[in-house]
Parts: structure tokens; C-alpha cells; sequence
């Protein structure tokens, strides 16, 4: 693969060469080539990958698929060596690639893959049941819930009520700790929902909306006009990750919620079990 982008590469910048000195000598300006065109894209898209940080290798996929037009343009413009330099850059990406579907559908029983899927779908499901005068849908997932702006796993779902991301719940403690749950009352409309986590697990805001410069002394932290948070354990930490400062909850949670209308609140546990009450 290395090398056939070297000779995409170097092709490019001699055939740019030579389209330059080209308009040069004619003195006009330059008529823009097809291959040079889809070159300056192959460029721009690695050049954006490049670019902008990510954090997982997988997106390196999207700087091939702007690359391999002009890859293959280049290729099959030379030799025969070339040719199947290509042609096994194609058969072992499709073996590879049949061997990792393979063992992922579906993916083993036990398996971290398999347990995340399986707490995704009970999710969904619990989603899906809601009744049909819901307004809204406040969640506490254990990982249960997809990684995604909960307007679009709404719009994904078919889901009608709007979908809340209250905080979410990270459990990896070992098999058989006890765990008493998050305790809930419901008082002149405000729903108030609290838990203390062991030292295994961790409270933390992935997709909530919670912002850490709202946060004031004391640990309360103003989320919004109707969801609020006491966290008397949360400090501000600094790191090396894409957002700074962050915050670290602790371990002792309490959120205040005046949900608008008839609401459904989803809470997965630690083993993904699905605990769920509705509100008038």
C-alpha cells in the first residue's frame, strides 16, 4: 500500500510539473487535467486526516476513499507489476476485512462486543415500549445507550418523545458486587434521583449537555432550566484530551429533574438489567 501511494505520489508531482511549465510556455492560463483534478482531491482529503486530530485509526478509512481514485488512475497506467501490486492490495483487503465481519456476526456471547450489543438493544427496546403519551425520555445508561446525539438516535429509533441523556454509567466491577441502585422521589413535580456508586464504577457525562463552567461551589452544577445536579465529590481536572477542562463527578450523584409533561425515566443497572417509572 506504502508504495503504491509513492507512485501516485510522484506521478502527481511530475505530472503537476509539467502542467505548470505547460501554461507557462504558452503564456495562458492552465486548463485544469481530470487526473490532476482527482489528484488535488486525493491531496485535500489527506491532507484534512492529516490535519485534524482523531482519535481512533478507523477514520483513516476516509483518506484512502478520497486517495484511491488516483491511486488506481496512476496504476493501471504502468506496468504489469504495478497492476498486481494492486490487485493484492484488493484481494487481501477483502479477506481481511470477511474474516473480521466474520467473527463479529455475531460476535461471541461473552464477548465486551457482544454484552455492549446486547445492552444496546435492551435500550432500544425499552425506548421503544414507552407509552404512547410520553413526552420525554430521561435515561442513565450503563453503556446501554448508542453513542450518538440523542436527537439522531430518536430520529434512528422512530422514537416520539424527546430523549435525555441524564448521565451515564461506567461499571467494571468484578461479578457478584452488590450494587443498591439509584433511589427516586417524585415532589411538587420534581423528580429527584440519587445514588452513591462503589469505587468499581464511575459516574461520568459523555453526551449529557452538562457543561463544567456551570459548575459552582459546592458541586452544583446547572445543566439546564429544568435539570440540575448535586455533586458534592465533582473537581475539574485537567488533560490532554480534545476537551479541557473536564470534570470528574465522584461517585455520589443527585439530579433534580421538572420534566414538561407525562415522562418515562430508564435506568440500566450494572448487570444491564432494565428498571423504569413514569411520571403524571
Amino acid at each position: 500500500m506504502f508504495a503504491l501511494i509513492a507512485l501516485w505520489g510522484f506521478e502527481c508531482v511530475r505530472a503537476g510539473g509539467q502542467w505548470i511549465a505547460t501554461s507557462l510556455r504558452a503564456r495562458s492560463w492552465p486548463e485544469a487535467r481530470s487526473d490532476l483534478l482527482v489528484a488535488f482531491w486525493g491531496v485535500a482529503g489527506l491532507a484534512f486526516h492529516m490535519a485534524v486530530p482523531l482519535t481512533s485509526p478507523r477514520y483513516a478509512a476516509a483518506a484512502v476513499l478520497f486517495l484511491w481514485p488516483s491511486i488506481v488512475a496512476v496504476v493501471i497506467a504502468r506496468r504489469m507489476l504495478w497492476r498486481l501490486a494492486l490487485a493484492a492490495c484488493l484481494v487481501l483487503s477483502v479477506a481481511r476485512m470477511g474474516d473480521y465481519l466474520g467473527s463479529l456476526n455475531p460476535p461471541a456471547e461473552r464477548s465486551y462486543l457482544g454484552q455492549f450489543f446486547r445492552a444496546i438493544g435492551d435500550v432500544n427496546r425499552a425506548l421503544l415500549a414507552t407509552p404512547p403519551a410520553t413526552r420525554q425520555i430521561y435515561v442513565i445508561a450503563n453503556g446501554g445507550l448508542a453513542t450518538a446525539t440523542p436527537s439522531y438516535l430518536r430520529v434512528f429509533l422512530g422514537v416520539a418523545p424527546e430523549v435525555i441523556r441524564v448521565v451515564d454509567l461506567h461499571w467494571y466491577c468484578p461479578a457478584g458486587q452488590t450494587f443498591d441502585g439509584f433511589e427516586h422521589e417524585v415532589a411538587a413535580g420534581v423528580v429527584t434521583l440519587r445514588a452513591t456508586l462503589p469505587q468499581c464504577a464511575d459516574f461520568f457525562f459523555d453526551m449529557a449537555g452538562a457543561s463544567v463552567s456551570r459548575i459552582a461551589e459546592g458541586g452544583n452544577l446547572q445543566r439546564s432550566a429544568t435539570i440540575d445536579y448535586e455533586l458534592p465529590e465533582a473537581h475539574v481536572i485537567s488533560h490532554k484530551g480534545p476537551v479541557s477542562p473536564a470534570l470528574e463527578p465522584g461517585r455520589r450523584f443527585t439530579a433534580h429533574i421538572r420534566p414538561s409533561g407525562p415522562s418515562r425515566f430508564i435506568i440500566q443497572g450494572p448487570t444491564g438489567e432494565i428498571t423504569t417509572f413514569d411520571t403524571p
